[in-house]
């Protein structure tokens, strides 16, 4: 409860309750503070989604059901020269144990990789 933002009906609850003085007729929350101080601190505020529900990106993600259907799009794409999109192709992987990364884009030439560390710390699906 105490990661809620300051939107949240609940935060003024809980900061009435860590600062209450009060003698008699106490919350359940005020003993809880008043019992574990340790654990009525001031924490990160955590949001309950990475993005607002209302966020569109600005790009597009386009993943073909085959092999041959990806080449056919990329070739007719590709050697447009009017065309002003950027490509950038992904993997991830697992390897003995060690997740990678790497992105490609042929506009630019360019070969980006990233090491996520063992699959103790790390999945191919984040890799992905």
């Amino acid at each position: 409860m105490q990661t809620a933002p300051p939107t949240n009906p609940i935060s003024p609850t809980i900061k009435r309750a860590k600062s209450s003085k009060s003698k008699i007729h106490i919350t359940a929350l005020e003993y809880l503070a008043r019992t574990f101080p340790q654990h009525s601190q001031n924490i990160e505020t955590i949001k309950p989604f990475a993005r607002p529900p209302w966020w569109e990106p600005t790009h597009i993600i386009n993943i073909p059901l085959s092999k041959d259907i990806a080449k056919h799009m990329h070739n007719e794409n590709t050697f447009n020269e009017s065309n002003t999109m950027l490509f950038i192709y992904t993997d991830g992987s697992g390897i003995e144990g060690q997740i990678g990364a790497v992105a490609y884009s042929p506009q630019l030439s360019q070969t980006k990789h990233l090491y996520l560390g063992t699959d103790k710390q790390s999945n191919v699906y984040t890799a992905e």
